[in-house]
Order: structure tokens, then sequence, then C-alpha cells
């Protein structure tokens, strides 16, 4: 009976194992699609608004400034002082306005809720 009981362990314990991994197969694909999908929804397309964040602790025209040195102009303001609407015709927008100092730049679709002034 002995031999029977520690085999019967070994099963259970190898299922145990192979749900596990699964689980976490699973997880990890869910995890990184979900990851791929945010990442494309988020990213601004060129020629259209961006949304642009910076330091709540900056001034509240620091926005705008960080806008006009990367050569965009205002669309409008946000809620919150430290987020606006942006846009600018030329290429590489996204990147001027990072090297100006801007937090991040995203679409603004994905934070409309936070964008809305009312």
């Amino acid at each position: 009976m002995g031999v029977f009981n520690k085999k019967r362990q070994e099963l259970h314990q190898a299922q145990r194992n192979h749900l596990r991994a699964q689980t976490c197969f699973v997880f990890g694909y869910a995890l990184l699609v979900a990851a791929v999908l945010l990442i494309t929804y988020c990213v601004p397309r060129p020629g259209s608004d961006v949304a642009v964040l910076v330091s709540p602790l900056a001034e509240k025209s620091y926005a705008a400034t960080i806008v006009a040195q990367a050569g965009g102009r205002l669309v409008s303001g946000a809620r919150w002082p430290f987020i606006v609407i942006a846009s600018a015709d030329s290429p590489g927008f996204s990147s001027r306005l990072y090297s100006a100092g801007a937090v991040l730049v995203f679409n603004p679709g994905i934070a409309a809720g936070c964008l809305n002034k009312d």
C-alpha cells in the first residue's frame, strides 16, 4: 500500500506542476497581448493631436512652453494645467516634445475623462 500511495502523490504533484505551468503561460500570454494593444493605442499617430504631460510641480504655463519649444500649437487645455492637447504638422513632434521636457506624450483618447474641463 505504501508504494501505491507514494506513486499517487507523485502523480498528483506532477499534475499540479503541469497546471501551474499552464496557468503561468496563459497569464503571461494575456499580459503580452494586453501590453501590445495598450502600446499600440497609446502611441500617438503622426499628424494627429497628442496629449502632453509635464511635471505636476511645474509652473502652470510650462506645458504650453514645451509645446511652443517643440514647434507645435496648443489645441486645448485640460482639467489640470500639467496636461495639454497639442498638434504639429511636421514629423518628429513627439520626439521634440520629449526633448523639450515632456514627461509623457500619448494619444489623448486614452485619458478623455481626465482631459475634459467639465
